[in-house]
């Protein structure tokens, strides 16, 4: 555990705002899903760590995440967002083969929301 605290200090520190512009415009630009392998790549060129130390960082990133959110407990990333857990009311909807009613129960979802700095980054790099 000890390891992987101080890679996640390592990418951190070492990830420069280059290695973050190249990531959101790959993100923006190319329409598609990064890949999880894709994503690897580009931290680990961005801070020198190997593709499997960023591999376990990035592993480690969204287990801790999902362990919180499955706690109901926010997680805030200054400068980035945050994840939270969301209620969904219980709700009446139609299905659409057969048209007939029926009852969607309420239930707990994800939600990401990005922060002021993420908008605005993505909306500086459209207008380019």
């Amino acid at each position: 555990m000890a390891q992987l605290c101080e890679l996640r200090v390592k990418l951190v520190a070492g990830l420069e705002e280059t290695a973050f512009n190249r990531l959101i415009r790959i993100i923006v630009h190319t329409h598609s899903f990064m890949t999880k392998t894709e994503l690897i790549e580009i931290i680990a060129r961005g801070t020198g760590l190997t593709k499997q130390e960023t591999g376990a960082v990035l592993s480690g990133f969204t287990e801790t995440v999902k362990e919180a959110l499955s706690r109901s407990e926010p997680v805030d990333i200054r400068g980035f967002g945050s994840f939270r857990v969301q209620e969904r009311a219980a709700r009446n909807a139609r299905n659409l083969a057969t048209g007939e009613i029926m009852r969607v129960e309420a239930k707990k979802v994800p939600v990401f929301k990005p922060s002021r700095e993420f908008k605005d980054r993505v909306l500086t790099h459209d207008r380019e």
